[in-house]
């Protein structure tokens, strides 16, 4: 069990305790993926940051496609979370616990990556953001 706390410059304080799962050597690996639209980043939200790391790590989630990121969100959380992150010029982005390589961001509103997991395996993951109106 680990726990956090934080203080910002107004003094407010907050903390967060995980369970952190140990796995014995050559179990089988769990990736826990989610996709999340955030909703142009959770502007109409008050401390959108804040609970969708909380989210995040709440969930124990490995590797999150995101929508809607607003160009900046992914990066965001990728940089408090320490992870990984494939950031589109658009609004498309993923996170990973997991280093990322031969990332792909087609002309659609998408984005592709693998992610290097222990042992030498990979996994190739998509996100897109499908159109309401079609």
């Amino acid at each position: 069990m680990l726990t956090v706390k934080a203080r910002d410059t107004a003094g407010n304080t907050d903390s967060l305790t995980l369970l952190v799962p140990v796995q014995a050597a050559g179990a089988p690996l769990r990736l826990k993926v989610a996709t999340w639209n955030l909703a142009n980043a959770g502007a109409a939200f008050t401390g959108p940051v804040e609970k969708q790391l909380r989210v995040v790590l709440t969930q124990g989630l490995d590797v999150v496609a995101l929508q809607e990121t607003a160009g900046t969100a992914a990066q965001t959380l990728a940089t408090a979370l320490g992870w990984y992150t494939q950031q589109t010029a658009g609004s498309m982005g993923i996170l990973s616990r997991y280093p990322l390589t031969a990332a792909t961001t087609p002309a659609l509103p998408a984005v592709g990556v693998t992610v290097q997991l222990p042992g030498g395996r990979s996994v190739r993951c998509w996100g897109t953001h499908l159109d309401e109106t079609g």
